[in-house]
């Protein structure tokens, strides 16, 4: 793609620190992949639909401005006459799924549960116009299961969040499927929303656990939402600086707090300045953070999937770590930092049973068998896609819904047991179908 786009060589690879970008045509919408996970989740941990008493999608990838994702997402619970199933779609750019993540949770905690399941899915395609920003792209959707004495635990009251009004990034043209971007800004907010969140979460660990927060000591694994995965990197590192900064008399980050009094002097190159900080930041990283971006690597920018593919990742290297039977197994804490523009952030924190059999929970999803069988194409064919799913919108958005051609089922292919756009009517209905097992 750095080739096809005439750009310098590594500027995608290392400037951006992604490997490959998943991307779909006009056959699949964000009612399709959520059908697809939600079908998945279903049937790796052999559920019936009449068992699932809450489902919420999260998205900034609507294709109705009124109809939600959930309510298409009810065909499956038709068989199981079960049709009375709280939550809604949640809209934000990039953050939705954590709202709904954050409702699931406060659903199965409150007095009202049933003791029936939650299940909450993020379901995002992130497609830019052609330049700078198409390569930050990606699609893709996760579906959790919610329920008690689950292996990953929310430490609800440790929630942080910090929300500013910021077009950093918006769409506001219904003609149109692609973000209006100020990409400079945004990168701020996503740094800024790191730190801010951060303090927050200090000021919570202290007045709930009655002692001070160590991000060091305190925090083994993280995750990041990933426009890009060189970002988490960045964003990870203002934390580590902040946390130096805030406590002056504590011991941890020792390289960053040598390099401090280089970061603390006005410098006019802010690139400079940045890499001496990650420099100083990469051990701490590799050791916490480098495994949570190996989806977005694969993938690109999910939107609101984005965290939540960073903490599967985590669980998939625990499972690694863990295959020795003789490695010791201690507590862990992972740190989930969610971000969508506008500007929506939260801190969010899971206690993870090291006695967890990560090798049955990730062999639900089957990443590694799913990323091996994709199918590696030319970039004309990517260019093309994007351009059928252009024209997908401006017929509809132009009310010529005769005009709507869909590609050929063929065109690009699709696994097993996989839900696609088979028909848009003259009434804009959406029809799917799903292929053979």
């Amino acid at each position: 793609l750095e080739k096809h786009d005439g750009v310098g060589e590594g500027k995608y690879t290392i400037g951006l620190g992604q490997r490959r970008m998943a991307f779909c045509d006009d056959r699949q919408d964000v009612v399709s992949m959520a059908l697809t996970v939600l079908d998945r989740l279903m049937a790796s941990h052999s559920l019936r639909y009449d068992q699932i008493g809450w489902l919420g999608v999260g998205s900034e990838s609507h294709v109705d401005r009124c109809k939600s994702i959930k309510t298409a997402l009810m065909q499956r619970f038709v068989n199981s006459k079960n049709f009375d199933v709280g939550g809604v779609d949640q809209i934000n750019a990039c953050y939705a799924a954590t709202a709904s993540l954050l409702s699931a949770v406060n659903w199965v905690e409150s007095p009202f549960w049933d003791g029936r399941w939650a299940v909450v899915i993020a379901t995002d395609i992130a497609v830019y116009e052609k330049g700078p920003a198409r390569p930050t792209g990606g699609c893709g959707a996760v579906a959790l299961l919610i329920g008690e004495k689950a292996p990953i635990a929310l430490e609800g009251h440790l929630t942080a969040h910090h929300m500013q009004h910021a077009y950093d990034f918006y769409k506001p043209k219904p003609s149109s499927e692609y973000p209006l971007v100020d990409g400079h800004f945004s990168l701020q907010c996503y740094k800024t929303a790191c730190v801010e969140c951060l303090r927050t979460y200090r000021s919570k660990f202290r007045r709930h656990l009655g002692r001070s927060f160590c991000l060091e000591k305190d925090v083994q694994l993280a995750a990041f939402h990933a426009p890009f995965s060189r970002l988490c990197e960045k964003g990870f590192a203002q934390m580590v600086f902040d946390e130096v900064e805030q406590t002056p008399s504590c011991e941890c980050f020792s390289t960053v707090r040598t390099a401090q009094p280089i970061m603390s002097m006005p410098v006019d190159n802010e690139r400079e300045r940045e890499r001496v900080l990650l420099d100083a930041c990469k051990v701490a990283w590799d050791r916490c953070g480098a495994d949570g971006v190996y989806l977005s690597k694969e993938l690109g920018n999910l939107y609101t999937g984005s965290v939540l593919s960073g903490l599967l990742s985590q669980l998939m290297a625990l499972s690694q770590r863990y295959s020795d039977s003789d490695v010791k197994r201690t507590p862990i804490r992972l740190l989930g930092f969610a971000y969508g523009s506008g500007y929506a952030s939260s801190l969010v924190s899971f206690l993870i049973d090291p006695e967890t059999d990560f090798e049955a929970v990730c062999g639900t999803a089957d990443v590694h068998a799913r990323l091996q069988r994709r199918v590696a194409v030319e970039p004309t064919l990517f260019e093309e896609a994007m351009d059928r799913r252009e024209q997908l919108w401006t017929h509809c958005c132009e009310g010529t819904p005769e005009r709507i051609v869909l590609a050929t089922e063929t065109t690009l292919p699709l696994d097993p047991n996989t839900t696609y756009l088979q028909s848009i009517d003259q009434r804009y209905r959406r029809s799917y179908a799903t292929t053979a097992s």
